[in-house]
This record gives C-alpha cells, sequence and structure tokens, in this order.
C-alpha cells in the first residue's frame, strides 16, 4: 500500500523549522481520494507533498483527481500553495 503526504505549513520558511500546521496521510488508490480542508485564518498556506507511489493530485475547494491532473513520481516531492479552505485529491497515476 502506497501513501501520499501532505505537510501543512504558514508559510515556505516554516519547513526548514518543521513547524507543520496540519500532516495527512492519503492511500493512493484507483479512486481519488480528497484531504480535509486546511485553513488558518484567511491566509494561504504552503504545502508539501510527496508520493509514496507514481500518482496524480489536484487541489481545489472539492477536488477530484484524475488522468488531467498533476503528475507525481514515488519518492518526489512537491511545494504547492492553497487557498483557505481548499483540500488535495490524490489518484494512482492514470494511462
Amino acid at each position: 500500500m502506497a501513501y501520499f503526504y501532505i505537510h501543512v505549513y504558514p508559510d515556505a520558511k516554516q519547513v526548514a523549522l518543521g513547524d507543520e500546521l496540519f500532516e495527512e496521510r492519503l492511500t493512493i488508490g484507483a479512486s481519488s481520494q480528497q484531504s480535509p480542508a486546511y485553513s488558518i485564518g484567511n491566509s494561504n498556506l504552503y504545502v508539501r507533498i510527496a508520493a509514496g507511489d507514481n500518482c496524480q493530485y489536484k487541489k481545489g475547494d472539492e477536488p477530484t483527481a484524475g488522468p488531467l491532473s498533476v503528475p507525481l513520481f514515488a519518492g518526489q516531492v512537491e511545494h504547492i500553495w492553497i487557498k483557505p479552505g481548499q483540500k488535495i485529491a490524490v489518484i494512482e497515476l492514470q494511462p
């Protein structure tokens, strides 16, 4: 079983300090899995995501990951910004 890791920070400088606000692990599978909504006031949040297997992800208010979503490969780490209340969805890499 492979996982998709989500670490949410108030801003980019907090990544080095390891002061995450939220930490989540989603299972990468054949159907889209969605995280809870993240928010701290009205500020955008800095997110570090990592893939335990090849997958695709999408962020948004009610995202559903699919074949046109952003690919992320096993062992890859990416940093993204999300708006307050947004979620992240993940699915196994689609052909």
